[in-house]
Parts: structure tokens; sequence; C-alpha cells
């Protein structure tokens, strides 16, 4: 854009920077036209500044190339356009919106001051701790003088190239505190942010050309505050858990060769959507999908896992496939479903046969099973007909709840999640499980900013490790086991300087699970309370024919 203005808009540079605009409509759809919108205003200004002044006929020429350039790049995705931002004014709406999700994964509304790229909290979300407020707005002040120093120069000596960036990514997010909630606003204070820095940087080298003496400790406080901030970053960081997105373009190429239809996707993974684009996808607890979860107890979706014994059984069968996160306490999909792909991360059902008459939930939030209320199953029974009775049995299951477990002082119960703990520090869990004797598959629940070890009777098992998703649980080893009780402990060692080496996460139960498939058990109706009652299933359905 500087150079468009500076060549006094010549055609050729004109139609590159409205070529560069156009995508972005594509791309970001109403939120890209805004930014090419704010950086028109801004290249508009920059003409009325600049010292020589392009022609009446050069701006004319100008704003026909770009409205041509833009017409044909855009109106592609003009309707799109259009209905992204009516959807925007809706769900992202400042006030009287119907977002489901005003803050985001925001704790609050950010303060416009965190534009100036310094914030010295472990998390950008909150604020910083009573003994740093004050130096934390030193610096703040600093960075934000120099921005305003460094505007002032560039202005009066007409260069505008900062100024340009400045100017469009500050009227952008201006417009958007105004319009939108704090979660979209964020977003805009994300792309503002390098340009406050830029131009506090511009202002630290227009003092050193005046007075360098002052330059050196407003520079090192500039620079020290960025670092310091970035320091904590590089720390707190959410490493991408690149091994698990790559299953997912696995699976989607497997489900490829299935055609047509809407695969629901169990699992809170905002990522799916993209990595598994091949193939067409229902994130059943997002807003946005096709057809949103239909939960047997109602209640609010944003952010959280339902297993699929938590959906109403008309709304699974719906789908023709279902992609479910490998877990050793999910509900299998209900009989009709045949697991046709697996690998370390994610399974493919597909449903070969026609819906279960009635379908028994017993599948509890930890454990993947439960004894029936015998009165159930004979009531199944009596309604059966010519059908019959199939049960899901799980495998045995041991488990440790850390949250109820002798474990550190700063391992402190996760008010968001029952059964789950924040470690703040490095420390340990441990207590006492019980095992039937066999070969057992270790899996932790939680998300892990570093290696969190598992040990059972001193016996190192593995670690787990990554970003995880509400609900679900890392793959940590195998072990083989007596009969009879075993210590297990849970231990998180000290950081390292990797990044993401600092991120607290959150563990939750540790589960052992002998390694057997789980079984299909088909069960007469005459037989129901012999076989059925007093003993723990995923579930049970009923099958076939009623009597006529």
């Amino acid at each position: 854009a500087y150079e468009a203005v500076a060549e006094r808009l010549r055609p050729g540079l004109v139609a590159v920077l409205v070529i560069c605009l156009a995508p972005m409509i594509a791309v970001f759809s109403a939120a890209g036209a805004l930014y090419g919108a704010t950086l028109g205003v801004a290249v508009a200004v920059a003409i009325a500044l600049s010292p020589r002044r392009p022609s009446r006929a050069a701006v004319l020429r100008c704003v026909g190339l770009g409205a041509a350039v833009v017409v044909l790049a855009a109106l592609p995705n003009l309707g799109d356009a259009i209905s992204f931002g009516d959807y925007a004014r809706k769900v992202f709406a400042g006030e009287g919106g119907e977002s489901t999700a005003f803050l985001g994964q925001l704790l609050r509304p950010l303060p416009t001051a965190q534009a100036a790229g310094v914030w010295l909290s472990e998390d950008y979300r909150g604020p910083v701790e009573e003994g740093l407020k004050t130096t934390q707005g030193v610096l703040i002040a600093v960075m934000i003088a120099l921005a305003a120093f460094g505007l002032a120069v560039e202005l009066r000596r007409r260069r505008l190239a900062v100024g340009l960036l400045l100017g469009a990514t500050g009227l952008t997010a201006l417009i958007g505190s105004v319009a939108l909630n704090p979660y979209a606003n964020a977003k805009f204070l994300v792309l503002l942010s390098p340009a406050v820095v830029l131009m506090a940087a511009v202002g630290v080298w227009a003092i050193a050309r005046r007075v360098p003496l002052l330059a050196v400790p407003l520079g090192a406080a500039a620079l020290a505050g960025v670092a310091w901030s970035d320091a904590i970053a590089y720390h707190q960081v959410r490493l991408a858990p690149t091994a698990r997105m790559e299953r997912l373009e696995r699976a989607a190429s497997y489900a490829e060769r299935y055609g047509a239809g809407l695969w629901l996707f169990n699992e809170w993974e905002e990522y799916a959507k993209y990595f598994m684009r091949g193939v067409r996808i229902n994130a059943a607890t997002e807003s946005v999908s096709p057809r949103t979860v239909r939960l047997i107890r109602p209640g609010p979706i944003f952010g959280q896992y339902f297993d699929l014994d938590q959906q109403l059984l008309s709304y699974v069968e719906s789908f023709p496939g279902i992609v479910v996160r490998r877990s050793p306490v999910a509900s299998r999909p209900p009989s009709n479903f045949r697991r046709v792909y697996a690998n370390a991360f994610y399974e493919l059902w597909r449903r070969t046969g026609p819906a279960p008459r009635e379908h028994l939930p017993l599948q509890g939030s930890v454990l993947p099973s439960a004894v029936p209320d015998c009165r159930q199953v004979l009531a199944l029974a009596r309604r059966a007909g010519r059908g019959r009775l199939i049960a899901a049995r799980p495998p045995e299951t041991a488990v440790l709840d850390p949250s109820h477990a002798k474990r550190s002082p700063a391992w402190v119960p996760d008010q968001s999640a029952p059964g789950t703990l924040t470690p703040i520090t490095p420390g340990e869990a441990t207590g006492p499980v019980r095992t039937d004797g066999g070969r057992y598959v270790a899996w932790l629940r939680g998300s892990f900013g570093r290696p969190v070890e598992i040990l059972v009777d001193g016996r190192r098992v593995g670690d787990a490790s990554g970003i995880g998703t509400p609900g679900q649980l890392a793959r940590v080893g195998q072990i083989v086991l007596s009969a009879g009780p075993h210590r297990a402990l849970i231990r998180r060692g000290g950081g390292t300087l990797e990044p993401g080496s600092g991120v607290h996460g959150n563990i939750g139960p540790l589960v052992l699970v002998r390694a057997e498939l789980e079984r299909l058990v088909t069960v007469a109706p005459a037989k129901a309370a012999r076989d059925l009652c007093g003993r723990p299933w995923d579930w049970i359905e009923l099958v076939g024919a009623p009597r006529r």
C-alpha cells in the first residue's frame, strides 16, 4: 500500500495491492472485507498527507481498477461473505446476540493495553500478580509512548508505511470493539499488537537519532518487556498435538472410501473440520454444525464432550458413520455399528443394519460400565417379543482417582472438571488399585504441558504427554500385573527449557484396562435375569422383531 501511494497510484501497483486484498474476503469472509476497507481508508489518508499527491485522473483510475479487481476476485465469495456477516452479527454480537460462547476460551474481556506487546502473566487471559502490576504498567506506558512518538515522527516526515499498518489494524480493532463480543475483539487485538510493537521500535530509532543516551534505557525497557512476555508465552505455549492431527487425516482418508454421507465426530476438537476436510464431518458439540448434539439430559454443549450413551439413540442412529476417540471408558456404538478402521487415536464405525428397538445406557463418568437395575432388564425382556437382548461387555478396569489419593499440596482440584487436578508445581499422587491379573493398558485423563509419568508397584509404565481435549485420555503404556492390590503413582517432574513446559494442564483419573476385546453378548429374553442381572455392562439393547 505504501509503494502504491509513493508511486502516485500507478495502475500496476494498485492492481497488485487489490489482488492481495481480495483473497482476504475468500479466506476471512466479512472480517477480511473489514480489514480491506480500513486499509482503504488508511490509504486515502496517506494520499491526503503525501507530498506528491496523485492527480485526480490517477485517483479515479485507481478506484475503478480496484473496484473491478475486487468484483472479479471476490464476487464468487460475496454470498458467503454476506451470510457470514449476518451470522457474525448474531453470534459475535456485543449485546443481544445468540452467542453460545460470549467469552469463548477467555476468562474475561482482554484489556486493550495488551496490544502493547507486554503482559507478564502465565495466562494471557487473566491479570498479572500484584507484585508485577507496577512493573507491567510502566513497561506498557513506555511502549505506548514510544509508539505514539514514532507515529508522530513518521507522519511529520510523510513516511507512511508503518502508519498504514497501524491505521488499518487499529481502526479495525476500534470498529470491532463497538460491535462485537470479547471473543471476537481478542482476535482483532492479536493482529493489532505487532503493529504497535513495530511502531514503538520506530520510536526508539527516532529517539536514537536525536538523543542517543535517552534511546538506550527506553529501548532496553521496551526490549525487556517484550522479551519477558515472549519468554512467558514460550514457557506456557500449548503445542499442537501433531501426531493426533496426522491420525485424523489418516482416518479421513479411509472414510473417503465410503463416499458421501455425514459422519458424526464425537469429540470436542475444533481442528477436526480442517484435518478431516476430505469427508463431511458433523462436529456435534459446535453450534455451527449441520446437526448439533441431542442429549438425553439437555444442557450447555460448548467446549464439552458427551459420550454416545449421553446422546439420544435416534440422533446417533441418524448418521451412517461415527468417528470416535479411542478411550477405555467410552461406550461402544450401538450394536448395528461395525468398526471398520482404527489407529492410535481414532476409530471409524459404520452402520450396518437396522437400529435397535431400545437402548439402555449404563456407562459411567469414569468406569465404562455399571450393574443395571434388574427391573429395567426384565422390562426389556417382557417387551422383546420375537426379539433378543444384546449387551456390550467391557474389559475389567481399575481406576485411581487422584483427587481422592495422597497427593502433593499444590495439586489443587479443577473446579471445571470434577475428579481432575491442576498440578501447579512438580509433584505426585499415589494410591491403591486392585486388579484380577493379566496384561493391562494404562490411560490417563487430562492435558499435559510436560510428560506425566505413571508407575505401578515402582515399575515404570510410561508417560502421558500432549495437549488434550475435554474428557479424553492419553494412552500411557502396558504392564503385566498379578491378581490383587497394587500401588499406582502419577508423577509430574520439573520444567525444562522446551516450549510449553510450563503449562500446568490438568490430571484426571488413571485407568488400567485389561488388554482384551470388548464383546457383544446375545441373550434370549427368557434368560435375561440369569445372564444380565447383577453383572456390569456398557449397555443393553433390545433388537429384532416385536411379538405380532
